[in-house]
C-alpha cells in the first residue's frame, strides 16, 4: 500500500492527560523510564540503544531493575488482553546483554582493556562499595 505524497494528515499535539491514558506504563514508573521505547528496541535486537534509553532518566537503571517493584507491569494495557509484558525481565536482561557485548568486544575483537578502563573502574568501585556496605550491614546484624 503506497502513501499518497499529496495527502494531508491532521497532526494534533498531545498533552499529559493523553499520555496518562495511552501510555500508562510510562506514567506508572516513578522514575519516568520510557519502557515502551526500550522494549521496542530490545525486540529489534538493539540492546545497547535500549540500555542507553533506559538510562536517560535514571543513571542507575541497571541497579533499579533488581529492586524495582515494577508498577509499569501492573499498569500495562496488554494485561487487559492476556497478561502484561515482562518489563522487569527485559529491564534486567538489557544491561546484562549490553555488558556481555562489551566483554565480547574486548576479548574477541581485540579492543583491549584501555578502551573501556573507565567503565570497568567505575564498575569495580561500585561493586566494592556494595560489597563493603553489605558486609558492614551483616556485621551489625551479628553484633
Amino acid at each position: 500500500m503506497a502513501i499518497d505524497p499529496n495527502q494531508e494528515f491532521l497532526v494534533q499535539p498531545v498533552d499529559a492527560s493523553w499520555l496518562q491514558c495511552n501510555i500508562e506504563c510510562q506514567e506508572a514508573c516513578p522514575v519516568g523510564t520510557n519502557c515502551r521505547g526500550y522494549l521496542n528496541l530490545a525486540a529489534e535486537g538493539r540492546f545497547e540503544e535500549g540500555y542507553i534509553l533506559s538510562r536517560d532518566p535514571n543513571p542507575v537503571a541497571a541497579m533499579c531493575s533488581y529492586v524495582c517493584s515494577a508498577p509499569c507491569e501492573r499498569a500495562c494495557r496488554r494485561g487487559d488482553i492476556d497478561r502484561p509484558l515482562a518489563i522487569r525481565a527485559i529491564a534486567y536482561v538489557n544491561p546484562v546483554y549490553y555488558f556481555m557485548e562489551i566483554v565480547r568486544g574486548i576479548f574477541l575483537k581485540g579492543a583491549g582493556l584501555l578502551a573501556i578502563w573507565p567503565q570497568m573502574l567505575a564498575l569495580a568501585i561500585f561493586g566494592v562499595a556494595i560489597l563493603g556496605l553489605s558486609a558492614w550491614r551483616f556485621q551489625k546484624r551479628l553484633d
